[in-house]
């Protein structure tokens, strides 16, 4: 087991986004993402760890898990009916091993 794993940050982006301004979230959900987005990109540079943000598909009708390189982290878009929630606790049990990971959510249950 490695004693110095390095850092990643699994971001419920949603979540986080509604946290920040929710009415504004509501509004313009397609500008509070790109907000969330450069928020989550400028913490990535300056903490230096891997950082995957994570927004759910669970409402849509017709969506498939996707994958998005911007800038220095990984944007997931889960399938559908996968909530961000699912997405983060398998990925989290995938990469446990190899990093230390941290969680950023207000799901109680998650942290």
């Amino acid at each position: 087991m490695q004693m110095n794993k390095p850092l990643l940050y699994l971001i419920d982006g949603y979540n986080l986004m509604y946290y920040e301004d929710e009415d504004n979230a509501m509004a313009n959900l397609i500008s509070a993402r790109e907000n969330i987005i450069n928020l989550v990109c400028d913490f990535a540079g300056y903490v230096a760890a891997e950082t995957i943000l994570v927004f759910d598909a669970y409402r849509t009708d017709s969506h498939f898990n996707e994958v998005v390189k911007q800038d220095n982290i990984n944007i997931v878009y889960t399938k559908h009916k996968q909530s961000a929630d699912n997405y983060i606790e398998n990925k989290s049990k995938q990469l446990i091993d190899n990093y230390k990971v941290i969680v950023v959510t207000s799901d109680n249950m998650e942290q």
